[in-house]
Formats: C-alpha cells, sequence, structure tokens
C-alpha cells in the first residue's frame, strides 16, 4: 500500500494521499498509523518524499468501542443491522481488491410465530438468545453473526475459501439450531431455514446480496422448512413469479377460485366409508390447478391462511350437510378439515367454527378438525385450552402426520383428541420393514390405551390395509381406495364403495 502511494506520490506531484497502516513495534505488537505522503523532490532542501506518520493505535481502539456500543442488538448483544450492513460493506470492497467472494446467509427461525404466540414474548426472548448463542458458537471467525431483526440472524463469510466448505457450514448451523432448547423447564424443538448468496459479477452491492440471501430463503422455507438454498439466476425467475402469485392468491377467495377435494377414509374393517378429508386447491385462471404444497405456505407467510382456512371450513361443512341429506343418508360420517398454525392461534377459532356449524346446519359431532403434531408444543398451555374449547363445542380432534414432529408418546395423555392420524412416511412400508412396523404397533397400543382411535395415511397397497387392521388400526386412507377428487367425482365414489364394500373389506 505504501509503495503504491509513493508511485503516485512521484507521478501526480501535488498527490497528498493519507493511508492507513499497521507497522510492528519494538514490544512486537501491531500498531496503527495514519500517514501522509508529501512530494518535495522539486525543493531543492529536501529532492524527496517525506512521510509523516503519527500512531492512532489508542483513537482507533476508543472508535472501536464507541462503535460496539453503538451497534448491538440489545436483547441478543450480536451485532444489529447497521453494524452488519458496514461489516458487508467493507467486506465487499476488500473482496474486490483480493479477489475473494464474500456470502451472505439469511438465517430465519420456523414457526417461530407459534412460540411467541402460544408460549409469550419473553419465552421467544429467551429463544432468540439462546439460538444466536449457538449460531456464535458455531460459527467460525472471522465471520460476522447478526440480529438483523425480529426471528432473523444473518452471518456475513467474508472470504469463501470454497463451496463445499460454504454449504457445510450451512449444514452445520441446521444441526446446531435443531438441537432441545429448553423453554418453561421443557425441551422444545425448534428449526431453522437459510437462504444463501455470494458475491460475484451480479452482486457486488450490500443490497444485492441480502436480496439474493432473501430469495433464497423464501425458497428454502417453501420446499419444507429446516434446510438451505443457495441462491442462484433462476431464483430471480421465482422471486418475480412468487409475487405476482402473492398477489393473485389475495385475491383467490373473492373471485372463487379455491376448489375443495376429498378423499374418503375407510373402515379397514368393513371397506365402509366412513368420513372425507377435505383438501383445498387453487384453479388458477392461467396456472390451472395448483396443489396446496405450492401455496399454502405462501398464503401462511401474507397472512392469507385465516381467510382461506374459513373459507374451507364453510365450504366443507357445507358438503358435509349436504351428502347427509343425499349419497351418505342414513350413515355416520364425519368431514376432516384441517387447521393451520396461523388459524390454530387466531383468537376466536372455537367461535369461527360454531358459527359455520349453526349456518350450515351440522351436527358438531360430524366435523372433525386436525392439527399438526408440530402446532401442539408439549408445554403449551394455550395449544391445549383451544383444543379444549374446541372440544366442548363437541367437535371431534384429530393429531396429523403423527410422528414427524416431536415424536413424543408421552405429551398425548395431555391432549384431548380423539384420533392420531399415522403419517404416510410410517405407513409406506409397514408390512415390508420391522421397525416401521413397530413404530405402528406402539403408536396404536398408547392410542387405544388413551381411547384415541387411529387413522392411517398413505395406504397404496391391499398388503399394506390387510396388515394394519390386523394391528388394530381401526380406519385408513389413501390411493388404494380413492384419490382426493372433487364432489362429484367423489360421490360416484361414495355410491360404489357403498354398494359393493363388502368387496373390498381388508379383514374379513
Amino acid at each position: 500500500v505504501l509503495r503504491a502511494a509513493l508511485a503516485d506520490t512521484m507521478a501526480r506531484p501535488r498527490l497528498e494521499p493519507t493511508l492507513e497502516l499497521k507497522m510492528l513495534s519494538q514490544d512486537g505488537r501491531w500498531r496503527d498509523y495514519e500517514a501522509t505522503v508529501t512530494n518535495l523532490l522539486d525543493k531543492p532542501a529536501v529532492t524527496g518524499l517525506v512521510v509523516n506518520a503519527r500512531d492512532v493505535t489508542d483513537r482507533k481502539a476508543l472508535e472501536d468501542e464507541l462503535r460496539h456500543q453503538a451497534y448491538p442488538d440489545p436483547l441478543t448483544t450480536l451485532p444489529n443491522r447497521s453494524m452488519f450492513m458496514e461489516q458487508l460493506e467493507t467486506a465487499l470492497k476488500q473482496g474486490r481488491q483480493t479477489g475473494k467472494k464474500t456470502a451472505v446467509m439469511f438465517i430465519d427461525l420456523d414457526r417461530f410465530k407459534v412460540v411467541n404466540d402460544s408460549l409469550g414474548h419473553n419465552v421467544g426472548d429467551e429463544l432468540l438468545v439462546a439460538l444466536g448463542e449457538r449460531l456464535l458458537a458455531t460459527t467460525p471467525a472471522p465471520s460476522l453473526v447478526a440480529r438483523f431483526g425480529g426471528d432473523e440472524f444473518t452471518l456475513l463469510v467474508p472470504e469463501v475459501e470454497s463451496l463445499e466448505a460454504l454449504t457445510a457450514l450451512a449444514h452445520e448451523l441446521l444441526g446446531a439450531l435443531r438441537g432441545p432448547v429448553k423453554l418453561l423447564g421443557h425441551n422444545t424443538i425448534v428449526t431453522a431455514s437459510i437462504g444463501i448468496s455470494m458475491s460475484g459479477e451480479r452482486a457486488m452491492h450490500p443490497r444485492d446480496l441480502i436480496r439474493s440471501a432473501d430469495i433464497a430463503l423464501s425458497h428454502a422455507k417453501e420446499q419444507g422448512r429446516s434446510r438451505f438454498v443457495l441462491f442462484d439466476e433462476t431464483l430471480d425467475k421465482y422471486s418475480v413469479d412468487r409475487l405476482r402469485l402473492e398477489s393473485e392468491l389475495r385475491q383467490a377467495v373473492e373471485k372463487d377460485q379455491l376448489r375443495l377435494h376429498y378423499q374418503p377414509e375407510i373402515d379397514l374393517n368393513t371397506g365402509e366409508i366412513v368420513g372425507f378429508e377435505a383438501l383445498v386447491r387453487w384453479m388458477h385462471p392461467s396456472l390451472g390447478l395448483i396443489p396446496p404444497a405450492e401455496f399454502i405456505t405462501l398464503a401462511e407467510e401474507t397472512g392469507e391462511m385465516v381467510s382461506i382456512g374459513n373459507w374451507v371450513l364453510r365450504e366443507a361443512c357445507r358438503q358435509a350437510a349436504e351428502w347427509r341429506e343425499t349419497v351418505m343418508a342414513g350413515r355416520r360420517f364425519t368431514m376432516a378439515v384441517n387447521v393451520s398454525a396461523n388459524e390454530f392461534l387466531e383468537p376466536g377459532l372455537a367461535w369461527e367454527v360454531l358459527r359455520v356449524l349453526r349456518e350450515t346446519d351440522l351436527d358438531p359431532t360430524m366435523l372433525r378438525i386436525e392439527i399438526t403434531e408440530s402446532i401442539l408444543l408439549d408445554d403449551s398451555s394455550i395449544a391445549t385450552e383451544i383444543l379444549l374449547e374446541l372440544k366442548r363445542i363437541g367437535v371431534e380432534l384429530a393429531i396429523d402426520d403423527f410422528g414427524t414432529g416431536y415424536s413424543s408418546l408421552s405429551y398425548l395423555r395431555r391432549l384431548p383428541a380423539d384420533i392420531l392420524k399415522i403419517d404416510r412416511s410410517f405407513v409406506a412400508d409397514v408390512d415390508q420393514d420391522e421397525r416401521e412396523a413397530a413404530i405402528v404397533e406402539a403408536v396404536v397400543r398408547v392410542a387405544g390405551a388413551l381411547g384415541m382411535r387411529i387413522v392411517a395415511e398413505g395406504i397404496e397397497r391391499i398388503e399394506q390395509a390387510h396388515f394394519l387392521a390386523e394391528m388394530g388400526c381401526q380406519t385408513g386412507q389413501g390411493y388404494h381406495f380413492a384419490r382426493p377428487a372433487e364432489a362429484l367425482v367423489t360421490e360416484a365414489t361414495i355410491i360404489e364403495r357403498n354398494t359393493l364394500h363388502s368387496e373390498d373389506a381388508v379383514a374379513s
């Protein structure tokens, strides 16, 4: 740096550059100096370049201390957004000189709102502090961990060694964050999603890297959470498409674009239809029928899930009331409706359910509310109270996708649930894998001891149905019996199966 400044000064005599240098002192410590170079070659008394330097080590230490006091996040004591952006800009400048790439990781907690709303903001703050400490302990120097805002953390990697090293760090962070956190005396599992961007020809400004990492983060969450996605140019189009889809989704209910498909639930001993699960689809005017996996996460993130959920509840109850008088007349059945975390924690859920039941004149015992296991935090008294409110109305309660979340049988005794739905991942090889069979058998026994019924999801082969029935599983659903279909197609299935159900009995 000094050599370059001397050369510049010789070429341009009027130039007086000021440099920041580090030099080794006699006591072996590095000191900071501020130096000015003056061209006095034309002065006979000097005929040379003069360098004036002064020791600014103490001043810089004071500046760093003041900056540290001004920038830490008050909750986690990590650097905040301002300090992160300042450090990112510095890293990019250095990267342009050294040719090294800079990376940004956007880290967002999955389902943090559930913890915050159900356990309280104080507990939510405890969780943020704990996870901030984990990030700090897992991240090697000279990387910088910061709290960007809310439940978002950022990680700056100023000199990326290789793509492999970067992805290895992302895997390590996901593993560290996935470990149980003790909240209110109970271990709670919280996961995170990560979006990663790297500097390059098109991303050399801090806001470019932040934007790209944010896009990658959104993509990671849509792919199922608890994973990382590395930004590439194809995600730019995804981002534009997502914004358009987000805008159109807000109008889906208003423009009557939502559709319900129904999948029958079958008594595994008699083959009779004993219920239906209502599954929402979006009939997009130009993209056609969009499955829930492609828009439910978006609806949750944009706040549209509550209005969509209310529509699903009304339409499912209306259809159940209609079938009660027509194709299912004289037969006992239930209509199952899935409730997302956003809907479950919305104030007044029980009142909304009661209002819809009255509007549609549907017996509460014919409605089943299904909540995924991950919503039901094992230490959440609020979740239990909401379930009790629904139970008082008289509706059935089911825990959906059992085994994919906390996988704990112990907390079941505290929940006023009627049904456990075994996730399809355990059903897939239940008749071929002894370990999977043992898991399902354990769940069936515990559920039976607690007075709960079992519904097995994802039955695709007659052998699975036989095996589950022999284990004591009462009800199942899956492609072996019927795929989800619109009401008219389902009605044809109802008529056919009610007529011929004895031929399909799987445990006779």
